[in-house]
């Protein structure tokens, strides 16, 4: 069975699922922490759903439908609300956010990881 999309959580007991690491945030799924250079950030329940959603699929472009849908449920289909929750994340990820979590614009979001090898990251 694939990992729960909103929190890693992968339901055969004794079965990890990969951290992710990217030289700049690392995501661990099993204990559903969040690290900035390494720093701990404690995100609430519905920003580490967002933020581990978009990982999952970085370099995917997620629409703001499948985000919402995923994350709250498919009763909810307001655009406001992954637009306020993922400012907030990008707020408490620090000024890199803003480089990984890409708007597209009338769309949704991407989570872009760093370039491997590239001297500015």
């Amino acid at each position: 069975m694939t990992p729960c999309p909103k929190c890693g959580y992968a339901p055969e007991v004794g079965h990890r699922v990969k951290p992710y690491q990217d030289g700049h945030l690392s995501l661990d799924f099993d204990r559903r922490e969040v690290r900035v250079a390494g720093v701990l950030k404690p995100l609430t329940l519905i920003e580490y759903a967002l933020l581990a959603l978009l990982v999952r699929y970085r370099g995917k472009v997620l629409s703001h439908d499948a985000l919402v849908s995923t994350v709250w449920g498919p009763d909810y289909s307001t655009l406001g609300l992954a637009k306020w929750h993922i400012s907030h994340l990008r707020r408490k990820l620090g000024d890199s956010a803003k480089e990984r979590i890409v708007t597209v614009h009338g769309f949704g979001y991407r989570y872009e990881p760093p370039v491997r090898g590239c001297s500015h990251d």
